[in-house]
């Protein structure tokens, strides 16, 4: 099992249309013992290095049953790691491998206002349910353990509003099978994206100490009219997001602040009609949320009908001591 878990995280992990940095998470339940990814590692290492931490099942559920939703683990044994933000989503669902990830697709369809019509439509014949937003961690794990026991069962697969995916299946391949025919049932044509940096507008940034993006497409909010209302308007519309690249974006009209007095406080600056930039200690975490947030931009056909998270919702993320700790461990 744990070999073929391996391979499923690091499949999942890889993909950036579907886990975007250390984002996301895998687990796998022996009867015993929940094995769960550590916060802040990433999935694409799974083939690389040991990113599971082990909890007991039993006690876990003892402490949700008590309302405690906040897991450690032995810290003689991995001293450096704790378990997944997301434990308790793992441990509510009984199913013996879950995977949750955050597709582009998903995401993009998720944070249109009536999106749960639209993925009834589209999911039509799986076991599936929509989960309204609520913050990760214990808000999410009570929510999905409210959903469950109204139903009275546990469905495989959870779309979760403004967030991702999870699903529950018996092995790693079903796991992967149930993601694959998701998103192939989900997909959206995303709008051309061929953007160039215009390198003598960004130049003051880059004197600052700013620094172009690998992936053309982090130019999107640039360049593409729409993206561009979207990031000006909806600049934060999932978890992850908030965490990475701040609570707003920064667009420079050409009499803002000096972009030395920015850096490094602004992560990314989108300068109209020339390009994005980054801070120059911008992590791969950074850039790969980046690039998964133009995805999301250009995978919708309006700003009028998104839903982002609320300046309360964004505070909590940012300023949660969970979320924290992973910045201190994502590179």
């Amino acid at each position: 099992m744990r070999s073929a878990i391996n391979g499923l995280s690091a499949r999942l992990g890889k993909d950036r249309s579907l886990v975007q940095g250390p984002g996301g998470n895998v687990s796998w339940k022996d009867g015993v013992n929940l094995h769960v990814k550590a916060s802040g590692t990433w999935l694409a290492d799974a083939m690389e290095r040991d990113i599971f931490v082990s909890l007991s099942l039993p006690d876990l559920h003892e402490r949700m049953d008590r309302g405690e939703y906040a897991f450690t683990i032995d810290r003689e044994s991995k001293p450096s790691l704790r378990p997944s933000i997301e434990t308790a989503l793992h441990a509510v669902l009984p199913h013996r491998v879950v995977a949750h990830v955050h597709p582009v697709d998903v995401i993009a369809r998720s944070v249109r206002r009536g999106a749960q019509v639209t993925f009834a439509r589209l999911l039509e014949g799986l076991d599936w349910i929509w989960i309204d937003y609520a913050k990760p961690g214990e808000p999410l794990a009570k929510a999905m353990r409210t959903a469950a026991n109204d139903m009275g069962s546990v469905p495989a697969v959870w779309v979760l509003a403004n967030h991702g995916l999870v699903v529950g299946a018996d092995d790693p391949a079903q796991a992967m099978r149930l993601v694959d025919e998701i998103c192939v049932r989900v997909a959206i044509s995303p709008r051309a994206a061929a953007f160039g940096p215009q390198l003598d507008a960004l130049q003051p940034w880059l004197e600052a100490g700013y620094r172009l993006p690998q992936d053309p497409v982090a130019h999107a909010p640039a360049f593409d009219a729409l993206a561009s209302e979207l990031a000006r308007r909806h600049w934060v519309m999932y978890p992850d997001q908030a965490v990475v690249l701040g609570a707003c974006g920064v667009f420079d009209r050409g009499d803002g602040p000096d972009p030395r007095q920015l850096h490094p406080v602004a992560p990314v600056v989108v300068v109209p009609g020339a390009g994005v930039v980054l801070a120059e200690g911008a992590n791969p975490a950074c850039e790969a949320m980046l690039v998964c947030y133009c995805e999301v931009l250009l995978r919708c056909d309006t700003a009028d009908d998104i839903v982002s998270l609320t300046p309360e919702e964004i505070n909590e993320i940012v300023h949660w001591d969970a979320e924290a700790f992973r910045r201190q461990l994502v590179r």
